[in-house]
């Protein structure tokens, strides 16, 4: 028997207010010994009731719960340890213990099971690497003190405040586009968005815009893709960065002037820039987490994480909508492990192509109920350009908020310059009056 599951339940008898506070450092269920558990759930339920676990309760509760000859030897057991019980001092440390002791028997399981797992060669090999590291990361997965002090508190919203304050109202990641910037506060640790859009709307094209800002502010940022190679995507970057046209990296056509700005580029900012690419096409959330981990460790964190796009991940489901819900709530939670921001990209469905004004709608999100739920931020990408060739606002992107948890929900326009496969901020403001364009469905490919 541990001597901590003792110690604590002894404490408790001593001192019945103690009850309240076991939850901070273990739970019932991390306690192996069945005689202990069922007196601290006795005791729970006791507290629960507006009464004190105190020895005499508990032994009218025993009496009244249990058989005659079990109730004789709990309330022996009971007297016992009341009275070898010195003190209360030690109740924490001994909480702790209880609950390392139990995430010690919980590894050694996960042990056992990946051993198994590992071992099972009925199972394809990526989906026995998934499982395995599931199974390691629940069984390590601890409890999180959620009781703040106030005035703890009230420090850190002055440090938040002044760092607003010094970074343009901005606290988390900036963007690189002022308007988004002040209506997200940045992309901020932790949150989950998605950004969605039909087809050839410009979602990569924008995501990589997004790789390319915190990667140029000396952070890490890893871009995991499922639809383009690196090759394609460092292309993409390059040409942004100098402002040669990306059709010319495609074709390897550049002429003196242009090599020479790609070499000064490559030598001066490329090559301190700590930016991942991952262009694997089978995907899982567990391959992802892993390699999310590896490159924070390796580069000292990991401050942004793109997914392109979460329809291409594997999730095993033959049922799409469970699948989808699986990704979306994994991704979150991942983004919370992690403490950085992740940006989904997802497709929207056909309903906005059939309605006149075929601006996105939340609704129009594959599986919304699931990735809107789960979303901390849902961004829309729209071009009346694709849509109607005579539009008056060609050139112009419409990133529609359509959930923001902690910002603000509206319209941003941006410039694309898609030759240089990028968006660049403007001085233009939505206005109502855009959504008066009649779309024909003609289609412009970028």
């Amino acid at each position: 028997m541990s001597a901590y599951e003792q110690a604590v339940l002894g404490s408790i008898l001593i001192d019945p207010q103690l009850i309240d506070e076991l939850d901070e450092f273990c739970s019932i269920d991390d306690f192996q010994d069945e005689q202990v558990k069922y007196c601290l759930n006795l005791a729970k339920a006791v507290s629960s009731e507006g009464n004190t676990p105190d020895l005499v309760t508990l032994h009218s509760k025993i009496l009244l719960t249990t058989d005659q000859h079990r109730a004789a030897n709990l309330l022996r057991y009971l007297g016992n340890l009341a009275k070898n019980t010195a003190s209360t001092r030690g109740f924490r440390d001994h909480a702790r213990g209880v609950r390392q002791e139990a995430d010690t028997r919980r590894l050694i399981t996960a042990a056992h099971n990946v051993l198994q797992t590992a071992s099972d060669s009925t199972r394809p090999l990526e989906e026995r690497l998934d499982s395995c590291q599931q199974t390691m990361l629940d069984a390590v997965e601890r409890q999180e003190d959620t009781l703040k002090d106030s005035k703890q508190q009230l420090r850190e919203l002055i440090s938040e405040l002044e760092h607003k304050v010094n970074n343009g109202g901005t606290v988390g990641l900036q963007t690189g586009f002022d308007q988004l910037d002040e209506k997200l506060i940045g992309l901020q640790p932790g949150q989950l968005i998605t950004l969605a859009g039909r087809p050839s709307m410009g979602k990569s094209v924008l995501a990589l815009n997004l790789f390319s800002k915190v990667i140029k502010d000396g952070k890490t940022a890893l871009y995991i893709s499922l639809e383009m190679t690196s090759n394609e995507l460092t292309n993409r970057l390059a040409s942004d960065w100098t402002n040669v046209f990306v059709s010319k990296y495609n074709r390897a056509q550049l002429d003196q002037d242009e090599w020479s700005r790609f070499t000064n580029m490559f030598g001066a900012q490329y090559s301190n820039m700590n930016g991942v690419i991952d262009d694997s096409s089978t995907q899982t959330v567990g391959s992802i987490r892993a390699k999310a981990r590896r490159v924070a460790k390796q580069k000292g964190g990991l401050d942004l994480l793109i997914v392109d796009h979460i329809g291409l991940i594997d999730h095993g489901y033959e049922n799409e909508t469970q699948g989808l819900s699986k990704i979306s709530r994994e991704l979150k939670r991942m983004a919370k492990d992690l403490n950085c921001p992740i940006v989904a990209l997802s497709q929207l469905n056909r309903g906005c192509e059939s309605r006149n004004n075929k601006r996105p709608m939340l609704s129009d999100l594959r599986q919304s109920g699931a990735i809107e739920q789960d979303s901390d931020t849902v961004m829309m990408l729209y071009r009346d350009e694709y849509y109607n060739s005579e539009s008056p606002h060609k050139g112009i992107a419409e990133l529609i908020l359509g959930k923001v948890r902690n910002g603000e929900t509206g319209t941003v326009l941006l410039n694309n310059e898609f030759q240089y496969s990028r968006f660049v901020s403007t001085d233009s403001v939505f206005d109502e009056s855009m959504i008066e364009t009649k779309s024909r469905g003609n289609g412009f490919d970028y």
